[in-house]
């Protein structure tokens, strides 16, 4: 045998060991799938262009399942924002990642913090631009002219900037959930926070993060069927509540100012007017201004000169400055007076304290995750604890693949019952 032979034959393990590598190296890609409706959208990824939907993103295993041993392990260090946009159509950002997470070495002296992909699919409706029909004024301001001047007179002198940021931070969380993460803030004493629904989407649980950094566990998350709201009870809380401004009380050319956490940069704030009212079927009544909002401003307040909530950012007009949109405080009191019972007088919120209802009633299911319709109106998923006045009620567990549990409930003052659903398997 010629010596070119057995050098060939001496290199066939490694050249195995090679190919064997590459293969490895090939499966640890997987395949993110974007889908819009409809289809044919662009998609950017942090700013840099990746194609139009539906799109096939290979991304490397570790943005999924990183490895937690190596201090030299792959990571994602930035959480991930896909921004859609087709013309004709309002952008819509979504954060893919979920809340950050830290390695730290066996030692302690090596520390980390990483993001990782929620899911390997996602789909974005996208909406219309000429479906948000411009309004030419406030339409809750109706017929009073002087609406505005009489209710900025009532409040005295506006405050400067610096000071409505100061008095709002402490009201301000991040919201953390399976979908990723956005902004919220609390309008009540006893621990009621409010955000986006597309921030929650169907978290059965949520956690929110403080402006001083302590986390918080949700005991509920109510999503509204209709609009892009969304409204957490927090297990413990003392947090103080921001105001509800007057929805009367701004038009256009309004001051106004954003505070939220995009991409994660906690207390952000940004600074413009109203530009526009708008109606939309899917949103309601949005407001449209130039302070800059962006994807992690999403259910963070849009507050007055006075500090107070006129709106809930939720999102903007990618590729254009100055197109951020808000949905306005009234579509919020009234998604408040549905699920939590009551709501309170516009700009004395922080006067109202003790539970929201009287009695508390704790939902189970086996399995968990189902959803929960009292009286036909969804209530969010088990478990939940949820507060209810005395009465009667059609309680409704559903979950897919499972027979519907129904039953009704009475409920007497004094007694907190345990609803436990045990849910049977359909039979095809």
């Amino acid at each position: 045998m010629s010596r070119a032979h057995r050098a060939i034959l001496r290199s066939l393990p490694l050249l195995a060991l090679l190919c064997t590598f590459s293969t490895l190296e090939a499966a640890k890609k997987k395949s993110l799938l974007i889908e819009s409706e409809p289809p044919g959208a662009r998609i950017e990824a942090n700013g840099t262009y990746l194609g139009t939907t539906p799109y096939v993103w290979k991304i490397g295993n570790h943005a999924f399942n990183p490895n937690k041993r190596w201090a030299g392990s792959k990571r994602l260090s930035v959480p991930i924002v896909l921004t859609l946009s087709k013309e004709g159509y309002l952008d819509r950002s979504v954060e893919i990642t979920g809340p950050p997470l830290e390695w730290r070495s066996l030692n302690g002296l090596n520390r980390f913090i990483y993001y990782l992909i929620t899911s390997t699919k996602f789909s974005v409706t996208l909406v219309k631009a000429d479906a948000a029909a411009i309004l030419g004024r406030n339409p809750y301001r109706g017929d009073k002219e002087t609406g505005q001047t009489q209710s900025l007179a009532a409040h005295g002198d506006a405050l400067t900037t610096e000071e409505v940021v100061r008095r709002a931070l402490p009201s301000i969380v991040v919201v953390e959930s399976n979908a990723g993460q956005g902004s919220g803030f609390v309008v009540m004493t006893d621990g009621v926070v409010v955000t986006n629904k597309h921030v929650v989407k169907a978290s059965p649980q949520v956690t929110v993060r403080t402006n001083e950094g302590k986390r918080l566990m949700s005991s509920a998350v109510f999503t509204h069927p209709d609009r892009d709201l969304a409204i957490i009870k927090l297990v413990d809380s003392q947090l103080p509540p921001l105001k509800l401004a007057d929805p009367a009380g701004l038009d256009v050319g309004s001051e106004v100012i954003a505070i939220g956490a995009p991409s994660d940069l906690q207390n952000t704030v940004t600074k413009g007017i109203i530009s526009a009212f708008r109606q939309s079927a899917e949103a309601g009544v949005l407001m449209q201004t130039d302070a800059a909002i962006n994807s992690g401003n999403s259910g963070g307040p849009l507050l007055n000169r006075y500090g107070e909530v006129v709106g809930v950012n939720t999102l903007k007009l990618t590729g254009h400055e100055g197109l951020g949109f808000a949905i306005s405080v009234a579509e919020l009191g009234q998604m408040m007076e549905k699920y939590l019972g009551q709501a309170p007088a516009f700009s004395e919120v922080q006067e109202l304290g003790g539970p929201l209802v009287e009695m508390l009633v704790e939902f189970t299911s086996d399995p968990a995750g189902a959803e929960i319709y009292i009286d036909g109106d969804f209530q969010g998923s088990t478990p939940s604890r949820l507060s209810l006045p005395e009465g009667t009620y059609l309680i409704k567990v559903v979950r897919p693949g499972f027979q519907p549990w129904e039953r009704r409930l009475k409920i007497t003052q004094g007694n907190s019952p345990t609803v436990h659903a045990l849910l049977t398997v359909e039979q095809h």
